[in-house]
């Protein structure tokens, strides 16, 4: 990769900086370079912990582990940076169509639905264009647990870190920002309403504000057995956001056992089934209904067979924020319960 460098307008140090970079910050005073693509935007900052605190937090959450309690591991390395996000204080306003679904008299009725979207708040987006860092991903969910404040108003010196590049501008943000705001709201509408559908989503938006966000981002590398793992840590508070962990022989006997009962389940599912659906079932209807949830049911124990069969020769875990694990929870507890309504 290449750099340019040149000297700090305020302490003379030489910075390295990539060509498309559009916001330095001297590493060795904290004075901003911004390019003009960027114009006048602010900036601000979570200031992060100290890497003993952010090893603390690790070896808590380790502690805390299921899997991990008692294990002896060591650290590696502990490495700190600031990774940008522009932040839109935006107003929103449009109008919303979906739709319902309900069995009435063995019929599927979809019962439409409509509403205004009116909303303002603060919209996160990256400053930059390939975004790739571990844990990155789940940032956005503790974003707004610190308060961010003026990058001017603190010692430099006392928070220094790495800054990664800014490669976006506002026009490129703005861009993002106008997708994004359609999937988050029209989840938000989704979830409020109980929709199985959304038909048309149109809204307008207005940025009000906006500044670039510094937050700090925390990979700590850990050794097990010859091994290197990686856990990703906010700074700001700090927590740990997604760690990497060993597969323990205990996990992958009970993944392969599982795996065989899965498979076994789907089997005897279909065998089972088999005199209720040609010997006892004589209404088409019900048939069909009971043939339908038959498939189902055998698709998902195979789903979970095959998804097992995945895990038990994975060498590494990756978990993720305990946030992001009832998300997940919640999402597949909703997708089970709109597939009972439709074979109700």
């Amino acid at each position: 990769m290449s750099f340019v460098t040149y000297s700090c307008r305020t302490c003379g140090a030489g910075i390295d900086v990539q060509p498309d970079n559009l916001l330095t910050i001297c590493e060795y005073c904290g004075d901003i370079h911004p390019a003009k693509d960027i114009g006048e935007v602010p900036v601000h900052i979570v200031p992060s912990r100290s890497r003993d605190e952010v090893i603390a937090a690790v070896n808590q959450r380790m502690a805390q582990d299921r899997d991990m309690r008692g294990v002896r591991y060591e650290i590696g390395s502990a490495e700190g940076v600031y990774v940008p996000i522009y932040v839109n204080h935006a107003y929103v306003r449009g109008r919303w169509e979906g739709y319902k679904t309900r069995r009435q008299n063995k019929t599927t009725i979809k019962e439409p639905r409509s509403g205004a979207i009116d909303q303002r708040g603060d919209f996160p987006v990256p400053a930059r264009k390939h975004a790739h860092e571990f844990g990155l991903a789940q940032l956005g969910r503790v974003l707004f647990r610190c308060q961010p404040v003026p990058f001017r108003t603190l010692d430099w010196k006392s928070i220094a870190l790495p800054v990664l590049a800014v490669d976006m501008d506002e026009s490129e943000a703005d861009a993002l920002l106008s997708d994004n705001l359609i999937d988050l709201i029209g989840e938000q509408i989704r979830a409020a309403h109980s929709l199985d559908g959304i038909t048309r989503f149109e809204a307008d938006r207005w940025i009000q504000s906006r500044f670039i966000l510094l937050y700090p981002l925390w990979t700590v590398i850990y050794t097990y057995r010859g091994g290197s793992y990686r856990v990703a840590v906010e700074g700001g508070t700090p927590s740990v956001l997604a760690a990497m962990e060993p597969v323990f022989l205990s996990q992958r006997i009970g993944r392969f056992l599982a795996t065989i009962g899965l498979t076994v389940t789907a089997g005897l599912i279909w065998y089972g089934s088999w005199w209720v659906l040609f010997v006892a079932a004589h209404d088409s209807d019900e048939m069909g209904k009971l043939f339908i949830g038959v498939i189902v049911a055998i698709l998902a124990a195979m789903t979970g067979a095959w998804h097992m069969a995945g895990k038990m020769v994975a060498s590494v875990n990756v978990e993720g924020i305990a946030d992001a694990q009832m998300d997940g929870l919640k999402g597949q507890t909703a997708k089970l319960k709109a597939l009972w309504r439709r074979l109700k």
